[in-house]
Order: structure tokens, then C-alpha cells, then sequence
């Protein structure tokens, strides 16, 4: 399920660090909306894996001073989520909050549904917002990012894609990501910001060729590591 909200921006000085943002603004949303579905997908300091990815659009932004210093008021905020249950009770709980400021940064001022493109068992993905590829050392603890300009990038996001939908199906999706066939078209390194941590990430256009299921959780969830945080959201070229 996938749904745009536009949003007024309250203040034209944006925090580089901005997808937190969003997030607190779901969980408000959840929260006002109905606690026990907000328990449903965050409870405990929020271990509960989401199946959902987002990317906002500031039309003729810029970067300076260490902030985004947004050119219009209104921006839009692209949300995507795998299973429509969970789609419709973020559809509701945004909609409940609608014409409300949060935290003096915005408002959401229209939510509008989006047709969902289909394709089968290959597919052309342009990224929204930037994909990462993490790998953890459980001995050091410490995680290690990659962009396509590294050789381990492919083999690092499949691991990632791997334990974002591991448990989202009654089969073991391994051999399946194994054989996926990911050719990157055209790329770009950028560096982000987020909860504190500057991470190398990647943008551009890549082909996918495999079992079509997974090609449909990547458009739906995100093509990514932290999907949920907002990386990863797709479109269809």
C-alpha cells in the first residue's frame, strides 16, 4: 500500500537528521490513533520489525549552514507499506492528524492513495530515497557501510534484504536472494545523516531479475537496509 501526504513545512529550516522526524511523527499518529495498534508495531524501545519504507520530496532545496533550507512551504512525504493491514492503519492514524502541527515542524495537509505498478520477475527500480548496506561484527560491535563503489556492496545488501524479510514468510527466502541478479545501471555515493550518524549511502537506477515475490517486497517495504527508517523506497521506471 502506497500513499503521498503533503505536508506544510512550519519552519523552512530543516534538520539534516530529518527522517527521526517522520518516525516520531508515526508513532504520535499510532499513539492518538489507537494504543493497542500502536503497541502492535512499537513496544519496548521499538524491536518489532517493520515491513514499510518512506521518502520525502523538498522541491528546489538547498544545504546551507548545516540545515535544508526548504524554497516552498509544502513538501511531500511518499510512504510505502507491505502488508495493506498495517497500510490502512497508517492511512487512518496520519489522516486523524491532519490539519494538527506537530512539534512546530509541519502539518500534514492532503493524504492521497497511489496506484501500486506491477511487473513480473523483472523490474527496473529508481530509488527515492538512498539504499544502505550494513555490515555488523558481532565480536567488535560495530557496523561498517558500504556504497556501490565497494566490491562487497551486492553481497552486503542482499544479507540486509535477507533479514528484512526472513520472518515475513513460512519458507526460507535464502537461496531465492542468493540467486537474485542485481545489475546497477547508474549510481551515486551520497552521505546522510541520521540519528546522529553520518552514513555513506547509494542512488541510481538497478535491475532486478528473480522470483517475483521478492521483487514486489522490495517495491512495497524498501530496498534497503533501515528500510523502515526511510531508505529504500523505489519506483518503477
Amino acid at each position: 500500500m502506497r500513499f503521498s501526504l503533503r505536508l506544510k513545512a512550519l519552519d523552512k529550516n530543516v534538520d539534516l537528521d530529518y527522517r527521526r522526524k517522520f518516525l516520531s511523527m508515526f508513532k504520535t499518529a499510532l499513539s492518538d490513533y489507537d494504543s493497542d495498534i500502536f503497541d502492535k508495531y512499537y513496544h519496548e524501545k521499538d524491536p518489532i520489525r517493520k515491513q514499510m519504507t518512506f521518502s520525502p520530496y523538498f522541491r528546489n532545496s538547498k544545504i546551507k549552514d548545516g540545515k535544508l533550507l526548504l524554497n516552498n512551504d509544502d513538501f511531500i512525504l511518499n510512504l510505502s507499506v507491505y502488508e495493506n493491514e498495517m497500510g490502512i492503519h497508517f492511512y487512518n492514524s496520519l489522516l486523524n492528524m491532519k490539519n494538527k502541527e506537530f512539534r512546530d515542524l509541519f502539518q500534514i495537509e492532503k493524504i492521497s492513495l497511489q496506484r501500486e505498478k506491477k511487473f513480473r520477475n523483472e523490474v527496473i527500480f529508481k530509488t527515492k530515497s538512498p539504499i544502505i548496506a550494513k555490515e555488523h561484527n558481532r565480536e567488535t560491535n560495530k557496523d561498517s557501510y558500504y556504497s556501490f563503489e565497494d566490491d562487497k556492496f551486492i553481497e552486503v545488501l542482499k544479507n540486509n534484504l535477507y533479514n528484512n524479510m526472513r520472518d515475513c514468510f513460512e519458507w526460507d527466502v535464502r537461496d531465492d536472494i542468493d540467486k537474485l541478479e542485481i545489475e546497477i545501471l547508474s549510481a551515486k555515493k551520497i552521505v546522510v545523516k541520521n540519528y546522529g550518524i553520518t552514513i555513506p549511502c547509494t542512488l541510481g537506477q538497478f535491475r532486478l531479475k528473480g522470483e517475483n515475490y521478492l521483487l514486489d517486497y522490495f517495491y512495497k517495504a524498501g530496498f534497503s537496509a533501515k528500510s523502515s527508517q526511510g531508505f529504500g523506497y523505489v519506483d518503477v521506471e
